[in-house]
């Protein structure tokens, strides 16, 4: 299973460091297969956590309030399927487009 470190710090704020976690995890039993560093998002690309996703009536559209961090709460309608994880956060969605101009 993967599990971004960011999680186990909001659950544990005196987490160690990331290199310091294999032989903790190990003592506890649970041996590491590995850790893996995840980039930075590409410039231009915004990353929002969707706060909520309603259908459009009458259409094929989802519409989708998101959380942009800096630039508040925007809401947008979406024609693209939804991709759903289970997370504590509720459903997200990858957007991979260019940010939009009100993102700016």
């Amino acid at each position: 299973m993967k599990l971004p470190y960011s999680w186990l710090k909001e659950l544990l704020p005196d987490l160690p460091p990331v290199s310091e976690l294999e032989p903790v995890f190990a003592h506890l039993g649970l041996p590491l297969e590995g850790v893996e560093e995840v980039p930075a998002p590409v410039e231009g690309v915004l990353l929002v956590a969707v706060k909520a996703a309603e259908p459009i009536e009458g259409t094929q559209l989802t519409r989708l309030t998101l959380d942009t961090g800096e630039n508040g709460e925007k809401t947008i309608a979406s024609g693209a399927p939804p991709t759903r994880w289970a997370s504590r956060r509720g459903p997200c969605w990858r957007w991979s487009r260019p940010a939009p101009p009100w993102a700016a």
